[in-house]
């Protein structure tokens, strides 16, 4: 009986050390064209990536992607984009020297939003100093630029080169810039061939303390605005565009490390709950009321704060797991491994550490990199010095 009981006991313990399913891994699969990647997004079979150029590709099989479609500044003069971080390489820098808003004049690019409009795929791409790029990429064997849009620039009083990100919801399109976003729209396809302009919806500004926008997520209903920022998160109603309302502000990002700098970076939602990367960790919120959104304690009553592997550049939720691509920023530098770590959610006030794979080592220190998430393929893709397409399978059933 006694050796029994100590049997089970010994069982009971690796039940603990090991996972139930030690079999599970990560995997990857191949890498996409791309060098210094910026944004991505997927959507059905096709996948849609960012950085020197845009390209699309077709991930029906993906053991098998294939380049469908490409757009780079060599097929047009008005569309000479670099991504931002590229200061000073191939004298991408302020000719009076220094740093400053305006590396050289370059058209620096930010980010982009896929979005359908009347029957027509186009993406959004963010710039600099041209304001918005609009690509036709309805067929992706002849992308077309639609032309570019620098008169956005009117309604801002900071300079446009501050922005980050651009969504596409539904009609509307949000663009973030240093201390607040932008919602507005084109009334048809035709007003964006003819450079028509747009039509401007409403605009927020948080004002200087909450530092740069860095990420903007829209609720699936489109009612609610998520924004992460250097030093607060930010959540807008948005159930009337034109008049948007915070309903709530989070300001503990610097906590609990006190005089060591720490930033908000990315945001998602799943589960009822929110989740909040920053330079350091990632944190949690409860929003099954939105009305009373509030930050999830553990059983001792402290905020979670679940430290991990990097700075948490982006997240995607699926289930009861959270896909943290993590990796070095300003504040982390120190530690240059990139890669993707993976968190078991299904207690969210008691979040742990699944798995991680580390892709490799490098010294951007930007978070304007991001990643894809597609789970009826059983892969995340993930743009480091390429776009890195990892096999979750085992994850994701």
């Amino acid at each position: 009986m006694i050796l029994r009981s100590a049997i089970l006991l010994l069982i009971l313990a690796a039940s603990f050390i090991f996972p139930a399913d030690s079999s599970a891994e990560i995997k990857v699969l191949s890498s996409l064209e791309g060098k210094w990647p910026v944004d991505i997004e997927a959507e059905d079979d096709f996948l849609y990536t960012l950085d020197y150029g845009f390209r699309v590709w077709d991930i029906t099989d993906p053991k098998n992607i294939r380049k469908i479609g490409q757009y780079d500044k060599a097929k047009d003069a008005i569309w000479q984009a670099k991504p931002d971080f590229i200061k000073y390489e191939e004298g991408y820098g302020n000719p009076k020297g220094g740093g400053g808003a305006d590396y050289g004049g370059y058209n620096q690019i930010r980010g982009m939003g896929i979005g359908n409009f009347e029957g027509r795929k186009l993406a959004f791409i963010r710039c600099a100093h041209q304001g918005i790029q609009v690509l036709d990429v309805t067929d992706p064997a002849h992308i077309f630029n639609m032309g570019g849009r620098p008169d956005l620039r009117k309604n801002i009083e900071v300079a446009d080169n501050a922005g980050k990100r651009i969504k596409v919801k539904g009609e509307n399109i949000f663009r973030t810039y240093w201390d607040g976003f932008q919602i507005f729209r084109y009334s048809s396809v035709a007003a964006l061939k003819n450079m028509g302009p747009y039509e401007y919806v409403s605009e927020i500004k948080r004002g200087g303390f909450g530092g740069a926008a860095n990420d903007i997520k829209i609720s699936e209903g489109n009612q609610y605005v998520y924004i992460a920022a250097d030093n607060t998160m930010d959540v807008y109603d948005i159930s009337n565009v034109w008049a948007p309302i915070c309903i709530y502000t989070y300001n503990n990002i610097r906590r609990p490390y006190q005089k060591i700098e720490n930033k908000g970076i990315c945001v998602a939602t799943g589960n009822n709950l929110l989740f909040l990367g920053t330079s350091k960790d990632l944190r949690i919120f409860d929003i099954s009321d939105m009305r009373k959104i509030k930050t999830l304690t553990d059983a001792a009553g402290k905020e979670v704060i679940y430290p991990s592997s990097g700075s948490v550049l982006d997240i995607k939720i699926y289930k009861n797991y959270a896909f943290l691509y993590y990796g070095p920023t300003e504040v982390t530098k120190s530690s240059p491994e990139t890669g993707l770590e993976i968190v078991d959610i299904s207690d969210p006030r008691e979040p742990k550490f699944v798995d991680a794979f580390i892709l490799g080592k490098t010294d951007r220190t930007d978070v304007a990199r991001k990643m894809a998430l597609i789970p009826k393929k059983g892969i995340v893709i993930i743009g480091v010095d390429a776009f890195y397409v990892l096999d979750v399978s085992d994850y994701i059933k």
